[in-house]
């Protein structure tokens, strides 16, 4: 894939999603770390089902060498919906596992409206 940082946030907005993205005055982030956060994006935004333009929001962020990326689907019910759903908890644990292979860690919240949200962070290494 080998992305830049304005491919990876250029690729989410003119898919529809919201980005927010503070990476101003941090380094450039390594392709291959920029990949794994593609990587995570995209298989967050499935887990329940990929969200038409406007239901998901995204947000990256560079923050003492490490980069914090977050997916919340902004569906009230979501999360409900999520946790009550084997086929998506199977994903969530793939998820997961593969965030502990290349990441540093993973959570899982319930927003505000039960909305759901995931958040990695990924080391520069």
């Amino acid at each position: 894939m080998n992305l830049t940082t304005l491919d990876l946030i250029d690729d989410l907005r003119a898919a529809g999603y919201a980005v927010d993205a503070d990476l101003a005055g941090s380094s450039p982030c390594a392709g291959e770390l920029l990949d794994r956060a593609a990587c995570f994006i995209d298989a967050a935004l499935v887990i329940s089902g990929r969200p038409v333009s406007g239901r998901a929001y995204v947000r990256c962020s560079r923050v003492r060498g490490e980069l914090f990326v977050e997916v919340t689907h902004l569906g009230r019910g979501t999360f409900t919906a999520v946790m009550g759903d084997a086929a998506a908890l199977r994903a969530l644990g793939e998820l997961r596992s593969w965030t502990k292979a290349c990441g540093r860690s993973l959570t899982v919240d319930r927003g505000p409206n039960d909305e759901f949200r995931v958040t990695a962070r990924f080391d520069p290494e």
